[in-house]
């Protein structure tokens, strides 16, 4: 599904910002791929675009990329808001025309948002993740580095209270002027909430201050695709 928090499990679950957390649905357009080495296991964790029904040729695809994905892996992780349980099979979600061919795991996401009393029943059939609470910790033990300050900060966000994130990270921008991350992010965050103009300032420079990132790059095409649609 969109906008489940992929990205962010993927961050959390490597220990490096790899993956654009954005409170947009389809931040994700291409497959990220993590790696974790623990003694002489290594996992690999592919984080993939949503599964929706496409609507125009990018989407489309988006979407071939993360169906061939699926054929490729050992475990499927179905990620859920916990606030939305059950989940749906991920089949009728995904609009599949069949069983995906290996084992799937749902996830319930953004656990953060339920009580433990609304959480104790999901436990029994599925895993209860928040990024939230894993950023934040992160955060402590890295008080330095914007990157994890950051992931921190997005992680807090939701769609009914976007003022807490924006309080997490707006400050951000005068701890870490020139980092790119920063600024993409509260970006994304003020087109959210439609505020544009300021949002395509933060993208213009996380782009300036560090060109060759992964944000400047994503910066750089979220403005040109505003600009295609009209707006500047």
């Amino acid at each position: 599904m969109p906008n489940v928090g992929k990205s962010s499990l993927l961050n959390a679950l490597v220990g490096q910002h790899l993956a654009i957390v954005s409170p947009r649905a389809q931040a994700t357009r291409l497959p990220v791929v993590g790696l974790l080495t623990q003694g002489d296991t290594q996992f690999i964790f592919h984080d993939l675009p949503g599964l929706l029904e496409p609507s125009y040729l990018m989407q489309a695809r988006m979407r071939e990329l993360a169906l061939d994905a699926l054929r490729r892996v050992d475990v499927v992780l179905h990620l859920h808001p916990a606030s939305e349980a059950p989940a749906p099979p991920l089949e009728r979600v995904a609009r599949l025309d069949g069983p995906i061919p290996t084992r799937v795991l749902t996830v319930y996401t953004k656990g953060d948002l339920v009580s433990p009393a609304g959480g104790a029943g999901l436990t029994d059939h599925a895993l209860i993740v928040s990024a939230e609470r894993q950023f934040e910790a992160a955060a402590r033990l890295a008080p330095n580095d914007s990157t994890v300050r950051t992931a921190a900060a997005v992680a807090a966000f939701t769609k009914l209270d976007p003022v807490r994130a924006f309080g997490r990270l707006g400050p951000l921008t005068g701890r870490f002027p020139k980092a790119a991350v920063v600024r993409f992010h509260l970006g994304l965050l003020l087109l959210w909430t439609r505020q544009l103009a300021k949002g395509v300032d933060q993208f213009r420079l996380a782009a300036a201050d560090e060109p060759g990132s992964v944000y400047a790059t994503e910066a750089r095409q979220f403005i040109a695709d505003l600009g295609k649609s009209g707006t500047k």
